[in-house]
């Protein structure tokens, strides 16, 4: 299988022509990339460049650290994707588009402001791995109960009290479930 890695020293700027640009090239000539990494290039100015939304082979978008406060709901068109890391930013919502990669295998949201997810998360059959540290979400989705290839959510840096742990435990006993060490949060 054919890698094209893009490395984070990328300049990604946009230009005042709405072209943008990576390095002095079209994003759009980049439509075979796979994996993508755009951490921390301060997209709150000029938002998310609509090129990147044609980039449909990518199997992997990393968003970390731009103080994304919401997500394009044409994350929906990247089809192909299998890693989205959204960690560190903003949000406080996740739109239901994300349920629609189907593909998806990983999923990390830590350190953002979210407070539920989804029901649309449902829609995810592939995903394994779900990265919820340091939101305030305490509980999954119903629709998240037919998850079979689910293998871990860490909930670390989240207060979930033990009754609602208990609870998460017979909804996912196959799951691996992690949570703080202790809780003292009575």
């Amino acid at each position: 299988m054919r890698l094209v890695i893009l490395l984070i020293a990328l300049t990604f700027s946009v230009h005042s022509s709405a072209q943008n640009w990576v390095n002095g090239k079209k994003v759009d000539r980049w439509s075979d990339v796979e994996y993508l990494d755009l951490s921390k290039m301060k997209f709150v100015k000029h938002g998310i460049p609509d090129s990147l939304w044609t980039m449909t082979q990518l199997k992997g978008l990393r968003l970390s650290g731009n103080k994304l406060i919401f997500l394009d709901p044409n994350i929906s068109k990247l089809v192909n994707l299998r890693v989205l890391d959204l960690s560190r930013n903003r949000l406080n919502v996740l739109t239901g588009e994300v349920g629609s990669l189907a593909k998806l295998d990983t999923l990390i949201l830590n350190r953002n402001d979210l407070y539920t997810l989804p029901a649309e998360l449902g829609n995810l059959t592939q995903l394994r791995y779900l990265d919820l540290w340091s939101n305030h979400v305490d509980d999954l989705p119903a629709a998240m109960d037919k998850l079979q290839n689910l293998k871990k959510v860490d909930f670390s840096g989240i207060i979930v009290f033990p009754e609602q742990q208990e609870k998460l435990h017979r909804r996912f006993p196959e799951v691996e479930l992690v949570f703080n060490k202790s809780c003292n949060c009575h």
